[in-house]
């Protein structure tokens, strides 16, 4: 497998050493792998690896640096027929993003930094998958670019720990940087302007552990904006005290001489990794948060902050001094405790082997997908228009595909083809764009309605009969036409009928996933149909953890039907009979947020605000209950084994398969329509609370027998791709 890793530059810092540790060990394991940056220490070490690096100014930011980046890389990535993308800095993501649109290349990035949001936010590009380096990292790409977790992979800072490793001869190692006799304090890092607020506080606190430790040497090593000056203020200290006690030594690609010798070492991140593996006690500071010495108390908040302390403790010149106290006080027998304890924790968490498997394991699976080839299949549905449900269905056909045949390429019509390329890695085009949706269909030679009741006319009637004239066209171009577990109606008009009959007659394979659109079709005409489930059944199901925390969960839906007055009535009857939080989630992010935010004001709710499917199941499968009046809402808390109740006059809830199999558990009613009685629903939600093992037990259950159903739906359609000699 070739590789192209693209980066700002490769100097010292935490990213840098970071992707000098990558490429290193894809490189010993087998893979092809070069390099695209501006330069840095680091790049004599690839070279004499037998790394290939291509020198671009890609760590600035004006326009001839970004046209001469673009075309720079446009030429490399046009003659180096890469296997993978792999940027992880955001000038390269966002250059290399443009590239991947016009020649379909595998595509992916990694998050090390929470970045400050700003106008930069709009044109960053995560790729078609993002690795975060912890958790806080997650949540930030999650929360605020609003990236599925499917996206989402955690890759560790892989340390060489065979390379980093205690030094046999401490004083040795001091003699060989000069420092013989000296008690060593060690920073590595960027000087750059907010990096640098370490060795400038380190400076500041020179001269009072002077006082009290006269062999001392603070060593800082690194290279930055902020260099020459820290420089200087290091001269001025030591000419003041007489004696050098500061040394500013700019960049190396040796940092092991200097961490090998260290008696203390204070950095956050990848630095203090380094400095731990090689058993140094280690103050682990930054400017973006402070955790001090390590501990195996402190084990947890640097596994979630990757050793950073983001959002915890802020740093602090008091923190810090009275740290580096403690340690210059310290026994040996202590300070060796301390020293192993934290080699043992980048043992078990952070090694490189573990770090390049995480990456592999992820190349390995995106690089068999093609994009900008023929489609096998085409999908076509309500997507890219912000409805968690949609998107649901779109995520469990496109995985449910893969899994059988992971190389499969699939063209989507979407109504935002960019961003429905990126998150499931599929060729898009606009729903709008009548010439491209006709051009994939024909060249793909299938077509796939996949799923929600797309053939209704309560939205419109427009809107039948564009999905009518996409199948006619379909049709008309000798493409196979496959309705994959899909509804019928509402249908108001008798001319809908007219086109829905024509649609199931054009199709060659139809499934329909309830009772009432099953029955609908059998009115219209003697096509054969197969009764399946929704294939949402198929998405995610959450492990169960562990919660005291009591809460229910509102889904509501904005219409003109809702009675907001009993819908608030209902929150405040549970939240007081339960002593219960209830947490509103909209969606459909523009329909539906208006409405939740409503509640939440008047009733005292907590929105959730999540478009990702795991992390709504997460929510679901602890709460009480789950209150909607969106049906996926009920997909997901079955899926869950979360008992729900329905409140709508949409009959695809009422005839969900689900609702009416808790029903027969239950013996209660569970879906009401909008005209519904408080006191009903609370004493329907007492019985599930009360039988809430029983009810998940079932529900868990029937998930499972409907999710082996859809599979082998999924199986026989592709085998019968297969069959009438389609790319599958």
């Amino acid at each position: 497998m070739k590789i192209l890793l693209a980066t700002m530059g490769m100097d010292i810092g935490g990213a840098e050493t970071h992707i000098l540790s990558l490429s290193l060990s894809l490189k010993a394991i087998g893979y092809q792998v070069e390099i695209a940056s501006a330069d840095g220490v680091f790049v004599k070490k690839l070279e004499q690896s037998g790394i290939i690096h291509h020198k671009l100014p890609l760590n600035k930011r004006s326009p001839f640096a970004f046209i001469k980046s673009y075309f720079g890389l446009k030429k490399i990535i046009k003659s180096g027929n890469y296997d993978i993308v792999h940027a992880h800095a955001r000038i390269p993501a966002f250059l290399c993003g443009k590239l991947q649109r016009k020649y379909g290349f595998r595509f992916v990035t990694t998050c090390h930094f929470n970045f400050k949001l700003g106008i930069t936010k709009k044109y960053t590009d995560w790729g078609e998958h993002v690795f975060s380096i912890s958790q806080d990292i997650d949540d930030y790409l999650k929360n605020e670019y609003r990236i599925p977790s499917k996206m989402i992979s955690r890759a560790v800072n892989g340390i060489d720990t065979v390379a980093f490793s205690p030094t046999k001869d401490l004083e040795k190692a001091k003699s060989e940087i000069g420092a013989e006799g000296k008690k060593v304090i060690l920073h590595t890092g960027r000087l750059d302007k907010l990096p640098s607020k370490v060795a400038e506080t380190l400076l500041d606190l020179s001269k009072e552990l002077f006082e009290k430790n006269k062999d001392i040497l603070i060593i800082i090593v690194g290279d930055g904006s902020r260099r020459t000056e820290l420089t200087e203020k290091a001269h001025l200290i030591n000419n003041e005290c007489g004696i050098e006690i500061v040394r500013i030594v700019g960049p190396t690609d040796n940092v092991y001489k200097y961490i090998s010798a260290s008696d203390i070492f204070v950095a956050p991140s990848r630095s203090a990794m380094e400095a731990m593996s090689c058993a140094v006690p280690t103050i682990i500071a930054g400017h973006q948060g402070y955790i001090g010495c390590y501990d195996d108390s402190k084990k947890q908040v640097c596994l979630d902050t990757n050793l950073c302390g983001r959002g915890k403790d802020i740093f602090e010149k008091d923190k810090l001094l009275t740290d580096l106290h403690l340690l210059l006080n310290m026994d040996k027998s202590s300070l060796y405790d301390i020293g192993q304890s934290s080699r043992k924790f980048i043992l078990d968490n952070y090694s490189v082997e573990k770090m390049t498997k995480q990456y592999t394991d992820v190349y390995d699976i995106i690089c068999r997908v093609k994009t900008k080839a023929v489609p096998d299949t085409v999908i076509c549905g309500y997507y890219g228009k912000g409805n968690v449900g949609d998107e649901l269905l779109l995520r469990s056909i496109v995985t449910g595909l893969r899994n059988f045949k992971p190389s499969i390429s699939i063209g989507v019509i979407s109504g935002n083809p960019k961003k429905t390329s990126r998150q499931y890695i599929v060729t898009s085009v606009s729903r709008f764009d009548i010439f491209k949706i006709n051009k994939l269909i024909k060249q793909s030679g299938q077509l796939i309605l996949g799923g929600g009741n797309i053939l209704q006319d309560k939205t419109s009637f427009r809107s039948l009969y564009y999905y009518y004239s996409i199948v006619r066209k379909a049709k008309k171009n000798g493409a196979r036409v496959v309705m994959l577990s899909n509804g019928l109606g509402p249908i108001l008009r008798e001319k809908s009928k007219k086109y829905i009959r024509k649609v199931l007659e054009l199709s060659d394979y139809v499934s329909l996933r309830d009772d009432n659109s099953v029955r609908i079709a059998s009115e219209l005409c003697s096509k054969k149909i197969i009764p399946t489930f929704d294939s949402a059944v198929n998405c995610y199901i959450p492990k169960l953890k562990d919660t005291e925390e009591k809460y229910f969960v509102i889904a509501p839906k904005k219409t003109n039907d809702l009675n907001e007055e009993k819908t608030e009535k209902l929150i405040n009857e549970l939240k007081s009979k339960y002593s219960a939080k209830i947490f509103v989630v909209p969606f459909h992010e523009k329909e539906d947020e208006g409405i939740c935010q409503k509640l939440c004001y008047n009733c005292g709710a907590e929105l959730f605000n999540s478009n990702d499917a795991e992390d709504i199941s997460e929510l679901f499968s602890h709460s009480i209950a789950v209150i909607s009046s969106r049906l996926h809402a009920l997909v997901i808390s079955g899926n869950s084994g979360t008992p729900f109740i329905s409140i709508s006059d949409d009959e695809k809830l009422k005839y969900y398969k689900f609702a009416l199999e808790e029903e027969k558990i239950t013996g209660k009613t569970v879906s009401y329509s909008y005209d519904f009685d408080v006191t009903s629903i609370i004493d329907t939600i007492d019985y599930m609370d009360e039988n809430r093992v029983v009810i998940r037990d079932y529900l868990l259950s029937v998930t499972k027998d409907a999710s082996e159903s859809n599979e082998e739906e999924i199986r026989n359609i592709l085998h019968s791709m297969r069959k009438n000699g389609m790319g599958a």
